[in-house]
């Protein structure tokens, strides 16, 4: 999905450009299909957003805004839905983001989960 693609990108510019556009076709295509209007600040918030990414990755070339929105985005999920849906729907995510990813990908995430999970021991 575009959204696991924003959040491969890191400090890559050119690949979040690229990202961000796909996210911008995906709105504006469920925008035309489905009837419904969004509020006229949604433009102002999004180019928000896009400023203090900017001026994040600044300060930090490796900053993601993807990242950085996890934890409170799980915690609104989970407000809205509920714990146990919210953990059906990551697990379920989860899964398509480990199927779409190659075999030396898996190990690289398997690698990096066991060295955090001995720092932690």
């Amino acid at each position: 999905s575009v959204l696991q693609q924003g959040m491969l990108a890191g400090g890559n510019i050119k690949r979040r450009a690229k990202n961000f556009q796909g996210i911008s076709d995906d709105l504006n295509q469920i925008f035309f299909d489905l009837p419904f209007s969004v509020p006229s600040y949604f433009a102002l918030i999004t180019r928000a957003l896009c400023a203090l990414e900017g001026l994040a990755l600044t300060g930090n070339s490796e900053f993601d805004i993807f990242w950085s929105a996890y934890p409170h985005a799980i915690k609104r999920a989970r407000s809205l839905l509920g714990t146990r849906q919210t953990m059906d729907f990551l697990s379920v995510a989860a899964a398509q983001a480990a199927h779409e990813l190659t075999a030396e990908e898996r190990y690289q995430v398997w690698k990096g989960s066991s060295t955090s999970r001995n720092a932690v021991s």
